[in-house]
């Protein structure tokens, strides 16, 4: 009998993990934390989550991670990203935000590699305790840490407009808008493709279903914007 139920354990379908939660993921995509995991699919008995756990903190977007097994089919991860310090600038002052987008206070501090910076092109006046859009924050933070390690762009000035949304400037002095949040990754190839073609341009909107762009041109010359095809 004793067999018998180990054999039913080991064996039956229905101990294999199917149903996986992910929390706090913004930068990845759930999916793609359930496939670093490399749990769902495995029976629950081998399905070790110390390795998951190591297998998460590799990618160089998490820092951190945990992996809770319940029967007879549910994972649970929750992961934290890396996310780097952000300091919001108007032409009254930088101040420190916190992780829910609330000003906390002015500060003298500057920039540096874990301090991002977000200049805010409304030039509104900020007082503690302002509640700024969070996820635009959040979208600054996912394209200061996607930009340089998936296309080798490092920004210069990361920009917030109330109407545009957010756009980065780069050390060439191109400005590319990416508006919300919303198609990064199809963004995201698009601009991608422009540098493969090796595609000169100054200015590049990117939050439109047609993309478009404009070269530099002599300033008694009219602009002319290009659009991008799919």
């Amino acid at each position: 009998v004793t067999c018998s139920i180990l054999v039913y354990l080991f064996t039956d379908p229905s101990f294999v993990v199917r149903q996986v939660s992910v929390e706090g993921n913004s930068t990845l995509t759930a999916e793609e934390v359930v496939d670093l995991a490399n749990l769902r699919g495995r029976p629950i008995w081998f399905a070790h989550g110390g390795y998951a756990v190591e297998r998460l903190t590799e990618h160089a977007y998490i820092v951190a991670a945990s992996v809770e097994l319940s029967l007879p089919d549910r994972a649970w991860i929750r992961i934290e990203e890396q996310r780097p310090k952000v300091h919001w600038q108007t032409t009254n002052g930088t101040y420190l935000v916190d992780g829910a987008g609330k000003v906390m206070t002015t500060t003298q501090e500057l920039g540096s590699e874990d301090v991002l910076v977000i200049i805010d092109a409304s030039n509104s006046t900020l007082e503690t305790g302002t509640q700024l859009d969070l996820n635009a924050i959040q979208f600054a933070q996912t394209l200061a840490l996607r930009l340089p390690n998936e296309l080798a762009i490092t920004p210069t000035q990361i920009i917030w407009d109330p109407q545009l949304g957010i756009s980065v400037r780069t050390a060439s002095d191109q400005v590319i808008v990416f508006g919300q949040n919303e198609e990064l990754d199809r963004k995201l190839a698009v601009l991608q493709q422009l540098l493969s073609d090796q595609t000169v341009f100054t200015y590049l909107n990117l939050q439109l279903s047609s993309p478009f762009y404009q070269q530099q041109v002599p300033a008694t010359a009219t602009p002319v914007a290009t659009t991008v095809s799919s």
